[in-house]
């Protein structure tokens, strides 16, 4: 065994065409690998910003259920005393008017 190290092979330009179509032709792949690797690089870095933003909206979504909740809550309670006070003001106005009378 020797310990040299090999030369990178040349491309084989024999005089025929096929020669030459190889070595372009594995050229024309290695930079279809490189862009491709390129792309799916800009893809996986979209994928992991639109699951941090769902993640964030999901967040949000639940703030705002959680305030619509505490909101409807509240809007019943001001329903009821609203009722409460209307029976009231009712009550005092038929005094007021039977007393009147006497």
């Amino acid at each position: 065994m020797s310990r040299e190290v090999q030369d990178i092979p040349s491309p084989n330009f024999d005089g025929t065409p096929g020669g030459l179509v190889s070595w372009l032709l594995g050229i024309l792949c290695g930079i279809i690998a490189f862009l491709w690797k390129l792309n799916e690089g800009k893809n996986g870095a979209a994928i992991v910003d639109i699951q941090r933003r769902l993640t964030e909206s999901e967040t949000q979504h639940k703030v705002c259920q959680d305030d619509r909740h505490e909101l409807a809550t509240e809007l019943a309670v001001n329903k009821a005393q609203l009722a409460l006070n209307s029976e009231r003001l009712n009550q005092l106005e038929k005094k007021l008017v039977h007393g009147a009378d006497q």
